[in-house]
């Protein structure tokens, strides 16, 4: 068929044919056979989303506890694995959270916990640190003969400062960034 603007419409019929005289127009068996040939598709689309570590870890709880650092039941492995891939996590950020406290089982799925306030707590914390570093820094410049001992303790407390601020990063501040970047 051809129409006006010169272009070519094909037409493509699907043919059902029945037995010669069926009992019903609707066959049960036809329906039965298609409900499994679909789960079957479904069962290995999701089995094609979890990779052979994945698998591993459903199978044996060994291999989970190796691979995230927690027990967890058959089920709540299987959801701790679908939550990895469809937020895009690290095995080493779920054993983070998990330790961390911030990742809860509740209603079915797994759910990272990281309020607002309390990495605004970790900022505040940061920033005290780094204040109390400055003033460290402002008192030792400002002494005429620092001794060796001084300058040493002027080194050990930094690293103390450093370590403290990288503390509160981790424990507070990076589980809301996982979060956020979960939820895009």
């Amino acid at each position: 068929m051809t129409e006006p603007d010169g272009s070519k419409e094909k037409v493509v019929r699907l043919v059902l044919r029945a037995p010669a005289a069926p009992a019903t127009p609707w066959h049960p068996e036809i329906y039965d056979r298609v409900e499994r040939v679909l789960k079957g598709a479904l069962d290995d689309l999701e089995d094609d989303r979890l990779d052979a570590d994945d698998r591993a870890a459903l199978a044996s709880e060994s291999c989970f506890i190796r691979r995230f650092g927690f027990d967890a039941c058959r089920a709540r492995r299987l959801l701790v694995l679908e939550f990895k891939h469809q937020a895009d996590l690290t095995d080493r950020e779920i054993r983070q959270l998990y330790w961390l406290g911030s990742l809860s089982f509740q209603g079915g799925g797994v759910r990272i916990h990281a309020p607002l306030f309390i990495a605004a707590y970790g900022w505040c914390l940061v920033s005290y640190f780094a204040l109390l570093m400055g003033l460290v820094l402002v008192l030792t410049l400002t002494v005429r003969d620092p001794s060796m001992l001084m300058a040493g303790r002027f080194v050990a407390f930094e690293l103390l400062m450093l370590a403290a601020m990288g503390l509160a990063h981790g424990l507070y501040i990076h589980p809301r960034k996982i979060l956020s970047r979960s939820e895009r």
